[in-house]
């Protein structure tokens, strides 16, 4: 379309909004006149403009035009033209349903009131939703506002699904922005949550104020009947296959699992299940309380400890360096329990020997003076 084409589609536009706004018989057959010079025409409800059938050329096979059902609506496009004429296929036609609702593409439906929708077969819910791209949704249905609604919507918020707003933003392919004010962008991307933010390809973000990106990532985890298991408020997770499922925790690497409370997870398949703790490297795993592990096969269960190195034996001190080889080989070349003493392994022997009891043995005690006593 040329530049004076658009002028003139733009401007038979204005001068038929204009007559449609003075609610006159005449003048709104004038209107209905000045719409069809560009394929237009006024809809049943009041002040509505939509699109007529059309022909992609002449002699083609005739495309329904658009529907503006909504007062002060305006619809462009129409059924999918790649689907019209088939008669296997039952393709919707665009729609413009909510009140000062806007609906441009093949098969786009716009249900709430001041809600957009572009591209094809895109669909929007409740008022003030944004959707383009292909497949998309913005907003959610009756059912997901009751269901989910723990997570979809804020917790001062008592508006009835009928009075709800969307006010969400969907686009890509495929993608769902099903939390009020929540956004997702990419392929087949998945916000649920309270200003959730979903990116990248098949990421959820299930938690209110949480964000996902990359390749199936997610905060949060659904049981078998649909129901939520665990949200992930406020959590991220990046990469690919990570779990951020603890309450504001971080997920990041492969097939890792943030599990507890402002845990962060980082490297390969691994799990931090202790309230802020931390588990990176490969396979390492975190359960006591402020706990950190960071290396290979590492496990520590002490609350407040941190274990370095390799498959390290026990996960009871509070500190430890692992040299073991294995799950079933593990042992360690350093360690301390929570009653202070130090553990050191003797190569030679291949054991590890108490520092307290060796000095004990020797009589270090009785000759070495404290640099601090302490009660």
């Amino acid at each position: 379309m040329g530049y004076t084409q658009q002028n003139f589609l733009a401007g038979q536009i204005l001068k038929a909004s204009q007559l449609i706004a003075m609610e006159d018989g005449i003048l709104a057959n004038e209107a209905s006149i000045a719409l069809c010079d560009v394929g237009l025409r006024v809809g049943e409800a009041a002040g509505s403009i939509e699109q007529t059938e059309f022909y992609i050329e002449q002699g083609t096979q005739r495309v329904p035009g658009a529907i503006a059902s909504g007062s002060g609506a305006i619809a462009f496009g129409g059924q999918r033209y790649d689907k019209a004429g088939d008669p296997e296929e039952e393709e919707p036609r665009t729609q413009a349903k909510g009140i000062q609702s806007f609906a441009a593409g093949g098969g786009v439906i716009v249900e709430g009131a001041w809600s957009v929708g572009f591209g094809k077969d895109t669909k929007t819910y409740q008022k003030a939703a944004f959707v383009s791209g292909g497949g998309c949704i913005a907003g959610c249905t009756e059912e997901e506002y009751t269901t989910y609604a723990s997570v979809i919507k804020a917790s001062t918020n008592t508006n009835t699904y009928e009075n709800s707003y969307s006010l969400a933003h969907a686009e890509g392919d495929n993608s769902k922005a099903r939390g009020n004010a929540a956004h997702a962008e990419g392929r087949k991307t998945d916000a649920l949550g309270f200003c959730a933010h979903a990116e990248g390809n098949e990421t959820a973000a299930t938690g209110q104020f949480s964000h996902t990106e990359g390749f199936c990532t997610k905060t949060g985890r659904f049981n078998e009947d649909g129901t939520i298991e665990v949200a992930g408020s406020a959590a991220h997770a990046e990469g690919r296959n990570t779990e951020a499922l603890g309450t504001a925790s971080h997920a990041e690497g492969e097939s890792t699992t943030s599990i507890g409370t402002n845990s962060h997870t980082e490297g390969y398949k691994t799990t931090a299940n202790g309230e802020n703790s931390h588990a990176g490297g490969y396979e390492c795993q975190t359960k006591g309380t402020n706990s950190f592990a960071h290396g290979k096969g590492l496990i520590i269960t002490k609350n407040n400890g941190a274990v370095f190195g390799q498959y390290n034996d026990g996960g009871t001190h509070i500190f430890a360096v692992g040299m073991g080889t294995g799950l079933t080989a593990r042992k360690n070349v350093l360690a301390i329990n929570d009653n202070g003493d130090l553990f050191i392994y003797h190569p030679g022997k291949k054991a590890l020997y108490s520092l307290s009891q060796l000095l004990a043995a020797v009589g270090a005690f009785e000759k070495v003076t404290p640099i601090k006593q302490y009660t």
